[in-house]
């Protein structure tokens, strides 16, 4: 039997995790390296931006992004960018 849609169920948006570890490299031999995830529910993109500033417990919000933190030789800097329903970064 087929599965109704339920066009009343409101769509969750997708975030892109975007990463930039911004590096001096006379201090580390390079000048760092970015990142950008796939779409991901907000609920796991705050999941994946806990690990990235390494604080497992910490609660946050994506209205609180750019969320920074120092590592060796520069810092991290992850941004949360919303995409649409087909995936596709909205600017």
């Amino acid at each position: 039997m087929p599965v109704a849609y339920n066009s009343s169920v409101p769509e969750r948006p997708l975030y892109i995790v975007e990463v930039d570890d911004q590096c001096d490299p006379r201090l580390v031999g390079h000048s760092g390296s970015a990142y950008a995830s796939p779409p991901q529910p907000e609920i796991q993109a705050l999941a994946l931006v806990r690990m990235l500033l390494g604080s497992s417990t910490r609660a946050l919000a994506v209205t609180e992004a750019p969320f920074r933190t120092p590592i060796a030789g520069g810092q991290r800097v992850i941004r949360l960018h919303r995409a649409g329903a087909d995936g596709q970064l909205q600017i």
